[in-house]
């Protein structure tokens, strides 16, 4: 079972169900996609409900998740999903979750990465400097920068990455994606404090590559790498 956190319009359900779809024709075992929809009044602190639905879901699931394997989940998001995702390897740990799977994680911080510097010479762009920083001033608490701890992995009050218990995690960037550097200096890190991670970078897409055109050679690979890291991760098989 995959579950996947994403911003619920139905443009991007459309896209992400035909994700789900090549995920099930390429035989991975994809039972559900929950959907998350980030205009919460509560701004990103409201990945605390996913923790809920996710502990809710396993006793009180419905008969149409009657085969789901609940011995296999994987927990999944893209962009800000991809943090949530990120928030809830460390609340539920490696023990009852086989893996992690970010898409293009939105992270920030205070300081500008090489990526976001450079982003000014690709105006068509689908996610914007601009766009990113005015994300974070409507989801952080008031009076918080882009180094609260909800923004940032690695920022000034985060987990003490050396006592966190984190399961396997692949980390997907895309090229032209203006976070890229986040992503990939979230690997690097989690890596040096002993964390089964990967980095994976499909090259020549930009953020939220999968909205934009659910057909793309770039969503085949995504299709690929997801499909291999689960195969890598299953129980009892």
């Amino acid at each position: 079972m995959i579950f996947l956190f994403m911003k619920l319009n139905w443009g991007l359900h459309l896209n992400f169900s035909s994700l789900l779809f090549s995920l099930t024709y390429h035989a991975i075992h994809t039972r559900l996609m929950l959907l998350h929809d980030l205009r919460n009044e509560d701004g990103i602190k409201s990945f605390f409900q996913e923790v809920t639905a996710v502990n809710w879901l396993r006793p009180e699931a419905d008969p149409f998740l009657a085969d789901a394997d609940f011995n296999n989940i994987f927990i999944s998001g893209e962009s800000a999903g991809g943090g949530i995702a990120h928030h809830l390897a460390l609340k539920m740990g490696p023990t009852r979750i086989n893996g992690y799977i970010l898409l293009q994680p939105f992270f920030g911080g205070a300081e500008r990465t090489e990526s976001e510097a450079c982003s000014h010479a690709d105006a068509s762009a689908s996610l914007t400097l601009e766009g990113s920083d005015q994300c974070w001033r409507m989801a952080l608490p008031v009076g918080s920068t882009r180094d609260d701890p909800l923004a940032n992995p690695f920022g000034p009050g985060g987990p003490r990455w050396e006592e966190v218990e984190v399961g396997p995690m692949v980390v997907v960037v895309a090229e032209r994606d203006l976070l890229r550097d986040r992503g990939v200096e979230y690997g690097k890190r989690l890596r040096e404090f002993g964390k089964k991670v990967e980095v994976v970078e499909i090259e020549g897409a930009e953020h939220g590559f999968l909205s934009l055109d659910s057909l793309s050679p770039a969503v085949d690979e995504l299709v690929a790498i997801i499909k291999r890291f689960v195969g890598e991760n299953l129980r009892g098989l």
